[in-house]
């Protein structure tokens, strides 16, 4: 669970994502007033593009962050199904463990083709982004075609309305922290004037409890939970914004 100082990682999740009603106990009310400095850090701005529509539908597009390692690690369907279920909301996962915005997994789809049967078939009203993996970083041919995708996705998603979100990482060691900034730099790019809202899934993962394997990179099952927390505390504040 996350943690800071000892508060609870569900009273956090709770707070940051505005679940919040009167007749709190006085040890949760404190809680709330010492972490209310930090909403605007474990909170992304509500994206300024999307339809108004209620959110019932969440498609989340990643690699192993999202899947988990091809089995070894877990990922984030069973958390993050059974928190976005209790305000009536689906989630479906597109994207595969080794896939990246510039190109699937040896014989998988394509982000774009996944994401535009998706939209055309389901219309999610939420669409994330979660991608890490870029391993031609190094060759500008390689950047501008990383760029040209990471746009496509945010115009496929935003094609009927979805609010939509990119995902700020942790960043592991050595060259796959460079991997990493160049990849979310490029996605950011891609997203400017766009209306599109970033979830620090850091910031989650900075408090939570032993949150990655030794790679510094994947998720333990924890590290897991932290990140459902970071995803659905953003969803739920786009759902309470509507409800206002």
């Amino acid at each position: 669970m996350p943690h800071q100082d000892g508060v609870d990682g569900v009273v956090l999740s709770n707070i940051c994502g505005m679940n919040l009603w009167p007749g709190l106990k006085p040890r949760t009310l404190l809680i709330a007033s010492i972490c209310v400095v930090s909403i605007t850090a474990c909170l992304p701005p509500a994206p300024s593009a999307g339809r108004g529509e209620r959110v019932r539908s969440v498609v989340v597009l990643g690699d192993s962050i999202t899947w988990g390692f091809f089995g070894v690690t877990p990922g984030i369907q069973d958390p993050l199904s059974s928190r976005l279920a209790k305000r009536g909301i689906s989630l479906r996962l597109l994207g595969f463990p080794g896939d990246s915005i510039a190109a699937p997994w040896p014989g998988r789809t394509d982000w774009p083709t996944q994401l535009q049967r998706s939209v055309s078939e389901d219309n999610p009203d939420v669409v994330i982004i979660q991608s890490l993996l870029f391993p031609e970083s190094a060759d500008q041919a390689a950047r501008a075609d990383y760029l040209a995708k990471a746009q496509e996705l945010i115009r496929i998603a935003q094609s009927r309305g979805a609010h939509v979100y990119l995902v700020r990482h942790q960043r592991g060691f050595g060259g796959q922290a460079e991997e990493s900034n160049i990849a979310e730099a490029l996605q950011q790019q891609a997203a400017e004037g766009k209306g599109v809202a970033t979830i620090p899934a850091d910031w989650w993962l900075d408090r939570c409890e032993d949150p990655y394997i030794p790679d510094g990179f994947h998720l333990t099952e924890r590290g897991s939970e932290c990140f459902s927390n970071a995803v659905n505390a953003a969803v739920n504040q786009l759902v309470n914004q509507q409800e206002r």
